[in-house]
């Protein structure tokens, strides 16, 4: 079975990368407490599309992917705030981050208009 969860980090530090088109690998956020990670994974089932690596001591609690659809579902502006999320890092034009339009949007074209 696919490794479908996210993690909330609850303290420490992490560091998120993904491979280029060259396979050289892109450093993309540095994430802290109160910061998730995976929900692309979690919502959709496809492949991890980045590496998450702790900088040190890290605590994190796991949520299955349910637990964050409800999340989702009973809380819209966890939602809105997801989906501003995805469309940020795709309007900063990065060639690094197009996976992220791809299984957000269906497409590498960055979104237009309001979130």
């Amino acid at each position: 079975m696919a490794d479908r969860h996210s993690l909330l980090l609850v303290s420490g530090i992490a560091k998120v990368t993904a491979r280029v088109e060259s396979g050289d690998p892109l450093l993309i956020a540095f994430t802290a407490a109160g910061d998730t990670v995976g929900e692309m994974a979690a919502l959709d089932g496809a492949p991890r599309s980045a590496t998450v690596t702790a900088c040190g001591p890290l605590t994190a609690r796991a949520l299955h992917p349910g637990v964050l659809r409800d999340l989702l579902m009973r809380r819209p502006e966890v939602a809105a705030a997801l989906t501003a999320m995805a469309r940020v890092c795709c309007e900063s034009g990065s060639c690094s981050l197009m996976i992220i339009c791809r299984r957000t949007w269906g497409s590498d074209e960055r979104p237009v208009g309001p979130a």
